[in-house]
């Protein structure tokens, strides 16, 4: 089991920078009552930015990929 320990600990590191690129930086909430607006905007430490509506018939929609290295 010694042979792959540096691929194994290679691939942990691998996991920890991604859990901790896709953490979440910041949240924004939009409501207009008077247009009737309201969604949620979540901001990803990666880049990311996915845009949810209250309005659950209307679909969550990603306005910036991820910035991958």
């Amino acid at each position: 089991m010694t042979q792959y320990k540096d691929i194994v600990k290679k691939r942990n590191e691998e996991l920890v920078e991604e859990r901790d690129m896709s953490s979440v930086t910041a949240i924004t909430r939009v409501i207009n009552k008077a247009k009737n607006i309201d969604y949620t905007t979540t901001y990803y430490k990666n880049g990311k930015q996915v845009r949810s509506y209250k309005d659950k018939r209307k679909k969550d929609e990603v306005i910036q990929e991820a910035f991958i290295c």
